[in-house]
């Protein structure tokens, strides 16, 4: 099935007529920790099939962060919303990207104590 595309430039044209638009990348948004900066994984709970069988489904709203100091739980969209703020907040700023939203730097989770070598 395909779907019509949105009139994206006219709803551009329309919003730059009553507000300051400002365009944000919105890379590593709703993949980010908002609070802290890990990686945000799906998360999978029972699901109950036709047949009666429990099996484990992913769902896409909700992520969790995979660091075990934060683990926090979000609405995806409300992480993203969050992160696409700090963005915002870093161009009226003239600061740097968030670290783990720039496209060369995705974190890996270590273990607590690791340095990136690898060494306590």
């Amino acid at each position: 099935m395909e779907y019509p595309t949105a009139p994206v430039k006219k709803i551009q044209k329309e919003m730059h007529r009553h507000a300051k638009v400002i365009k944000v990348d919105e890379y590593g948004t709703s993949r980010g920790c908002s609070r802290c900066g890990g990686k945000c994984m799906g998360v999978k709970f029972p699901k109950q099939d036709k047949e009666g069988v429990v099996k484990l489904s992913r769902s896409h709203q909700v992520v969790r962060c995979s660091s075990n100091e934060c683990a926090m739980c979000w609405q995806r969209d409300r992480n993203s919303s969050i992160n696409h703020l700090k963005l915002l907040m870093c161009m009226l700023r003239n600061e740097e990207r968030p670290a783990y939203m720039r496209r060369e730097h995705m974190p890996t989770i270590r273990p607590s104590g690791v340095d990136k070598l690898g060494k306590r």
